[in-house]
């Protein structure tokens, strides 16, 4: 009686030749509805456990990530900062350099200038 019930592997339902009652089919498709929905689930479980799990990976990689750069980005910043300091003093001595060389300049046109035109007096 067992072999009317269990079917042949891969095959729902009663072996070729038999007839099951209407309670027997009910029976079995109540069965493998709830086991077939308990594949789903498990699959659905399983795929929910993986996708945790790349996300669990995903966010420790990102970690390390901020962790490099939060340790590599202050070192970066101080190297900007004395970089930028330095370059403001270059400026502020090309500056100076800068006003002091047309001051020279412009006293020394003024010297030429003034010759010039004392030589050009003493022509006349």
């Amino acid at each position: 009686m067992a072999a009317v019930f269990c079917g042949l592997p891969g095959r729902p339902g009663p072996p070729p030749g038999l007839v099951e009652t209407a309670s027997q089919n009910r029976r079995r498709r109540r069965h493998q509805n709830t086991h077939d929905q308990g594949n789903e689930i498990k699959e659905m479980m399983q795929n929910i456990s993986n996708e945790h799990c790349n996300y669990a990976k995903d966010l420790a990689q990102m970690t390390q990530r901020f962790d490099k750069i939060s340790i590599w980005l202050p070192q970066q910043i101080n190297e900007i900062l004395e970089r930028l300091a330095l370059l403001e003093r270059v400026f502020v001595f090309v500056g100076i350099w800068a006003s002091r060389a047309c001051r020279r300049l412009s006293t020394s046109r003024l010297r030429i200038h003034r010759t010039t035109n004392l030589t050009r007096s003493f022509r006349v």
